[in-house]
């Protein structure tokens, strides 16, 4: 986990409840292939009924985000 130089001693559970808090922020997944990575990232977003979008960052790697969706209905 990355820390926060301004509170380095951040708590997960603190971090959690930031993340909760910014269902917009970007953020990585574990996995090996897509598809692990895709069923991990849609996990997070089904708690906010969003869905993930993935995007490539300056190194090729992937990170998510999660998007509200915008069909109709």
């Amino acid at each position: 986990m990355i820390r926060d130089p301004e509170d380095p001693d951040l708590s997960w559970e603190d971090y959690e409840k930031l993340l909760a808090a910014n269902p917009d922020r970007p953020f990585y997944v574990p996995g090996k292939t897509f598809i692990e990575q895709f069923y991990k990232a849609q996990e997070r977003c089904d708690k906010y009924e969003r869905r993930a979008q993935h995007h490539s960052d300056c190194t090729l790697g992937i990170y998510w985000t999660c998007e509200e969706d915008k069909t109709d209905e």
